[in-house]
């Protein structure tokens, strides 16, 4: 027993040391899934916005660490201030946003796709026409469909789209049925499954079509009338900063203006500023090396599943202990009421709603993500294997307790000689299934963020890096699902092997 705490406190000591920087990192919440501005590599995460925000940090003499999050966790996270203070996802600039957070110059015009079937639109007359700029484009009403129109919550996009369907300012698409995805690749593979169309900014949009013959994309606009110009569906993008920080803003606006100023012409004769340039970099990456995915989000599954196992087993222990002993012993009463309300709260409320709380509120501090999330899985274990002790101990015969009394041993002595080691082969199966229901579950840590490097790079993460950049969806999860295949199959193997030894004990 010594020795499992002994692991579990030099575990979270080495995720301590590691998680926290130096006190002037400066860190930068982003969502790494829209390329060219940001998106995952094997050695971590890049993109225009990344290499501006290096530049700042180098005007600034910051080390710079960036956190890939949900997109519409980052104005959150911003506006808070306490576990970031930059947003760099190509922000939209809003006036619900402006409220919030305080926002740089803006910096890239942004024009919004719109990814379709190439069969399904042959079908719409006039789907796409001439624009009166010249170049080939939809009009949003052409959108209107029965089955639905994917976008990702906050973007740009998004924000359009809410405006179309409202019915309040007579939007062209009234009565269409939008679908969220936090996944963009996902998005794209369920066009002409169960939406028609995913909306999204021109630079990822035809990124995510790249390959598949299938897809086409094309920009969207508002009719201009009878004798004006067709409008496109355009915005721009700004970095977001939390309020009260100006030394900062001020850093990022220099570094903007200093891009932005400064002009080149390409070989074409083409006038290019610094952004365009960082544009250009980085539409066309090395790819990466997906094992190197793979395998790092195979360790780090097994890494937190193992730390939160040992302890929800020790934690589980002591409460199930704390439960059976109550009944005689007075002392016992108030704890064992503790742990019968820290049970009931934990078995009824979701484990994901309990890791955002404890990433995002309880522990919401720099550099204690790994414990938090780690904690999260460790607490939740912990209510379901005390369950499962407890009812092992009370499915022992009370036949063995008398047994040892009357041979004259103590009740601890009885209940640790005699009463617990038949209660721990009685709850070897479904300690079993908690361990491997734990495995499954960690799955859902790549909700509070996973960048490549940390303890949330889990199988799910690495998942959802490689459909990112290959736009196939499926064939990053049968990798991933291969790999917890394994991890399950592991843990079976090994419960049989304690459920053998036991039964050799019973033989002799």
């Amino acid at each position: 027993m010594k020795k499992l705490w002994m692991f579990l406190l030099a575990f979270l000591g080495i995720l301590f040391m590691s998680s926290c920087g130096p006190d002037n990192t400066l860190v930068v919440y982003t969502e790494a899934g829209f390329a060219p501005f940001e998106y995952q590599t094997a050695s971590g995460i890049e993109g225009v916005d990344i290499d501006i925000m290096k530049k700042v940090g180098e005007k600034l003499g910051r080390r710079v660490k960036f956190e890939n999050v949900q997109f519409d966790a980052v104005i959150e996270e911003v506006a808070k201030g306490n576990l970031t203070n930059v947003g760099a996802a190509g922000l939209s600039v809003t006036p619900e946003r402006e409220e919030r957070v305080a926002f740089s110059h803006e910096y890239y015009q942004a024009t919004l796709y719109v990814i379709f079937d190439k069969q399904n639109a042959s079908k719409i007359e006039n789907f796409s026409k001439k624009m009166s700029d010249g170049n080939e484009g939809v009009y949003w009403e052409k959108l209107k469909t029965s089955m639905g129109i994917g976008v990702q919550p906050g973007t740009t996009a998004d924000i359009f789209l809410k405006d179309e369907v409202n019915p309040d300012l007579n939007g062209s698409l009234v009565g269409s049925k939008v679908t969220n995805f936090s996944n963009l690749s996902v998005g794209v593979n369920d066009i002409g499954v169960n939406t028609d169309y995913l909306i999204i900014d021109e630079l990822p949009a035809k990124k995510l079509v790249s390959g598949k013959n299938n897809l086409d994309c094309l920009p969207l606009y508002y009719p201009g009338g009878e004798g004006a110009n067709d409008v496109l569906a355009a915005d721009k993008y700004a970095i977001a900063v939390t309020k009260g920080h100006d030394e900062l803003l001020a850093a990022i606006n220099s570094v903007l203006d200093e891009l932005m100023n400064d002009v080149t012409t390409d070989s074409n004769g083409l006038e290019m500023n610094g952004i365009d340039r960082l544009v250009e970099k980085h539409l066309n990456p090395t790819k990466s090396n997906f094992f190197k995915y793979l395998g790092q989000g195979f360790l780090n599954t097994l890494l937190l599943s193992i730390s939160a196992a040992l302890i929800g087993l020790l934690l589980g222990g002591i409460i199930a202990v704390i439960k059976v002993l109550s009944k005689d012993n007075k002392y016992l009463k108030v704890p064992a009421l503790i742990c019968n309300i820290y049970t009931t709260i934990i078995r009824g409320t979701p484990v994901a709603l309990q890791l955002f709380l404890m990433v995002f509120a309880v522990l919401a501090f720099p550099g204690f993500k790994p414990f938090a999330v780690v904690l999260t899985f460790g607490l939740n274990s912990s209510a379901y294997v005390s369950e499962n002790i407890r009812a092992g101990i009370m499915s022992v015969d009370k036949g063995q307790m008398e047994a040892g009394r009357a041979l004259g041993m103590s009740h601890y002595k009885t209940m640790v000689k005699v009463v617990f080691p038949q209660a721990i082969k009685n709850v070897i199966p479904s300690i079993g299934n908690e361990l491997i229901a734990l495995v499954k579950e960690t799955a859902i840590v790549s909700m509070v963020g996973a960048t490549i490097g940390t303890l949330t790079f889990d199988l799910n993460a690495a998942t959802q890096a490689i459909s990112a950049e290959t736009a196939n969806y499926l064939a990053a999860s049968l990798m991933s699902g291969v790999l917890y295949l394994i991890i399950v199959y592991g843990i079976t193997l090994l419960i049989k092997l304690f459920e053998r030894r036991y039964a050799q004990v019973d033989k002799r």
